[in-house]
């Protein structure tokens, strides 16, 4: 009997335990807060995420310069932070460069310092670094050769000689055996001088035994005229009148009659109205002082008075007609009547004309009656200096002024002008 209450009591006895043990552990659930362990794990994230971003900005350090800067020269393009690569032109031996850096932690290697060059094409880097990052910035140096080149022997005056140019050339570099060109580069020679016979474009060119080129020089010769002219005259009635061959030249022609060798003043164009007997001759001389002449003589032979015979004392010379005035007999009172085959005048399309340096025009004379025979024209200019007229009535303008372009008929001696201003 005992002993089944024994176990039963054993049995409340395990209970009562149980459900204590139960309560104390719903207990500890109800109260337990996992947001403690939150905490420190936030913080650690914090902290991770501090050391990244603190990591990442010490690592991004810029690479780009705020300046680049050559003395005594210049950048092409000019400098940017952005652009990489340069172009820059000396004919120094060193350059000094220059730079800046965005950050002060990149390393910058190149510049601040002279950098010597040689001649022709160099390639310098300016290097910015930073641990195992770099960028570059390239710089194309050409450094021209200092080749220094003067030209003489060009006549500024006209001449009828042949013109010799001469080359005098210093340089850094011992120049080349054949150092001189007369053509821009084609043909080189030893000599330092060439001679020219005609007008031309000359471009002068040096190199050195590196086979750098001087600057191109172009010499304009422009003053050589070797034209001889040759002159004839023609008379009719009181004028004498020359033509010229060739009608122009470039450096113009001037004028100068003379009768008996004595210089006529005034007497300065291709046509003069004689003034009694005499030997007339006409200089023509040109810009460069090649002269042609021509003398023309002019003789009267005096005309056979009237015979005076006795015979019958009646002469036919001294006769009156008989039976009164024959019909026409008052003709010594008629105007006579014009030839249609002579010049009565000429005139010219234009008597004021403003031209610019260099500039061409064309005068065009008109000769009346439209029925003379001889339309002959002779053109001549005040000053060929200023402008020169061709035989054809072309105006060519050479330089600033005032002239007056005369062209005068082979018959009859009339002329018309025209007044020239030319400017630039």
């Amino acid at each position: 009997m005992n002993n089944n209450i024994n176990t039963n009591d054993d049995y409340y006895i395990d209970d009562e335990y149980n459900e204590n043990v139960e309560f104390e552990v719903a207990k500890e659930k109800k109260n337990f807060n996992p947001k403690i362990f939150l905490i420190p794990i936030g913080v650690l994230v914090a902290i991770l995420f501090v050391v990244l971003v603190v990591r990442a900005i010490s690592n991004n350090v810029s690479l780009k310069l705020t300046d680049l800067y050559v003395e005594d020269a210049e950048l092409s393009p000019k400098f940017k932070p952005s652009t990489y690569k340069y172009t820059l032109n000396t004919k120094e031996g060193t350059v000094y460069i220059a730079c800046k850096t965005k950050s002060n932690k990149a390393k910058v290697t190149g510049c601040n310092d002279d950098i010597k060059i040689k001649t022709g094409e160099n390639t310098h880097k300016v290097t910015v670094s930073y641990k195992k990052k770099k960028k570059e910035y390239i710089i194309n140096i050409i450094k021209e050769a200092n080749i220094a080149v003067e030209v003489t022997g060009n006549p500024t005056n006209w001449t009828a000689n042949d013109v010799t140019l001469s080359i005098n050339a210093t340089a850094d570099n011992p120049l080349h055996e054949e150092a001189y060109s007369f053509d821009g580069g084609k043909t080189w020679q030893k000599e330092n001088k060439k001679q020219f016979s005609e007008n031309k474009e000359v471009i002068v060119v040096v190199r050195d035994i590196e086979e750098n080129l001087s600057n191109e020089e172009t010499v304009v010769i422009e003053k050589i005229d070797k034209t001889v002219p040759k002159v004839s005259i023609s008379k009719d009635q009181t004028m004498l009148t020359a033509t010229i061959s060739p009608a122009s030249c470039e450096s113009g022609y001037t004028y100068q009659w003379y009768k008996n060798n004595k210089i006529i003043d005034g007497a300065t164009s291709l046509v003069y109205k004689t003034n009694g007997d005499g030997v007339y001759k006409l200089v023509v001389t040109t810009g460069a002082f090649k002269t042609g002449a021509k003398t023309y003589t002019i003789h009267t032979q005096s005309s056979s008075s009237p015979s005076q015979g006795t015979t019958g004392g009646n002469s036919s010379t001294n006769k009156k007609p008989s039976g009164g005035t024959t019909s026409g007999g008052n003709n010594s009172n008629k105007k006579p009547t014009t030839d249609p085959s002579k010049v009565s005048k000429v005139t010219l399309d234009k008597t004021n004309i403003t031209m610019k340096v260099g500039r061409t025009t064309l005068l065009t004379a008109t000769i009346s009656p439209a029925t003379a025979t001889n339309k002959g024209l002779v053109w001549s200019s005040s000053d060929n200096t200023i402008a020169t007229v061709s035989q054809t009535g072309q105006i060519r303008a050479k330089r600033t002024g005032t002239v007056t372009i005369t062209v005068y008929t082979q018959d009859g001696n009339k002329k018309a002008t025209c007044k020239v201003t030319i400017t630039n």
